[in-house]
């Protein structure tokens, strides 16, 4: 099952490396702080590698024809945090 989906306004997507910056502000909305954007980037690399597994994943949700990121939704395996 491909995991992009998209409507007449929004594109769910897996991550990229041009969503760095808005995946760190969501990260660090949970209150412990930001992190550095390596760190990040291996946050985004584990993702991609449990989504390629387990055919679930949080996507992000990019406004169509504007491109702007507006959040993410999906699904996660347990209660384990995608960002962590």
């Amino acid at each position: 099952m491909p995991l992009q989906l998209e409507t007449a306004r929004l594109t769910l997507r897996p991550w990229t490396e041009s969503d760095v910056d808005a995946h760190r502000a969501l990260v660090a909305e949970r209150g412990d702080g930001m992190p550095s954007i390596e760190h990040n980037r291996r946050m985004i690399e584990d993702q991609r590698a449990a989504s390629a597994l387990t055919g679930i994943a949080l996507l992000a949700v990019i406004r169509r024809g504007m491109g702007h990121f507006i959040g993410y939704c999906g699904l996660t395996v347990g209660r384990v945090a995608a960002f962590t």
